[in-house]
């Protein structure tokens, strides 16, 4: 660099520029990573709902603290692999609170009930939501809606979480309206 030209003055802003992007390769990485082992194989155990909904919550501390969310779980105890349904959670959450609406606090719900193949989990937001056209397509790999406002990701929780249900002969269901939030249940299949 040349001292003359100014460009040393602008190294931290280079370094920074070069840290974020980093960090974006990182995760992104790490997503492909996660999607390309989903439904391996499975380790069915008992697992808490409102314990693994816990230690989303620690994961997610910074990101819950300022956006100012609130997230609260319902108690149920199921049988399915704690790895993927944590996986399937944090991505749910993390969506929740990236894809809220302006100036809105997250105010985020997580239940869990049994239904008649296995458990039957839902993550109510109060965000952005998804138009109607939309809610099939966000459930693919590498899909990303054009909106403004909306966080860089790699188009692959959704995808990830749907694959997840899917391996355990499961389904994910996406009800959603622009503006008034996303409900997505996740039906766990006997597989889990």
């Amino acid at each position: 660099m040349d001292a003359e030209s100014g460009d040393d003055a602008r190294l931290p802003e280079y370094l920074g520029i070069v840290g974020r992007t980093g960090r974006r390769m990182l995760a992104m990485v790490e997503d492909v990573l996660a999607f390309a082992t989903i439904g391996g194989d499975l380790q069915p155990a008992a697992v808490s709902l409102a314990e693994l909904v816990g230690d989303v919550i620690a994961d997610l501390a910074t990101a819950v603290e300022e956006s100012g969310a609130s997230v609260d779980s319902g108690e149920l105890v199921f049988t399915a692999d704690p790895v993927q349904t944590r996986v399937l959670l944090q991505n749910l959450i993390h969506n929740a609170l990236n894809y809220r609406r302006p100036g809105v606090p997250p105010v985020i719900h997580v239940t869990g009930h049994r239904g008649e193949d296995g458990a039957v989990l839902r993550v109510i937001d109060n965000g952005k939501g998804i138009a109607s056209g939309d809610r099939e397509r966000v459930l693919d790999p590498l899909v990303r809606l054009d909106r403004q406002g909306d966080p860089p990701g790699s188009g692959l929780g959704l995808a990830t979480c749907a694959r997840i249900a899917a391996a355990t002969g499961g389904r994910l269901d996406l009800g959603s309206a622009p503006g008034s939030g996303t409900v997505v249940t996740v039906h766990l299949g006997p597989g889990s």
